[in-house]
């Protein structure tokens, strides 16, 4: 098993603005996959969340491939409440569907 990063676009390959070009995506082995204990049948949106450790490091640039920071702040990933998430900047990282 393997994952793909850095492939902006899964069924065509496209110019970026004028000049720039995607960079070749990058096929990396996976060493392990922890899925969240309570993600099963039948709310499969439920606790929809999973590590995956990479075999080997990815190369990351400037526009595609990024780290992102999962919450530092101990008492949002303890409890977390919409009162802890004011004023705070987050990011999400994910993968869309595709029907080919």
């Amino acid at each position: 098993e393997f994952v793909r990063l850095g492939e902006p676009f899964l069924n065509q390959h496209s110019k970026l603005g004028n000049s720039r070009r995607a960079p070749t995506p990058q096929d990396i082995n996976l060493d392990k996959v922890i899925v969240h204990p309570q993600y099963k049948s039948p709310c499969l949106r439920c606790n929809d969340i999973a590590l995956i450790k990479l075999a080997s490091p990815a190369r990351l640039d400037d526009l595609f491939v990024k780290p992102i920071c999962i919450s530092g702040h101990p008492s949002i990933d303890v409890e977390f409440s919409p009162s802890h998430s004011t004023n705070l900047k987050a990011w999400v990282a994910g993968r869309g569907s595709s029907t080919q």
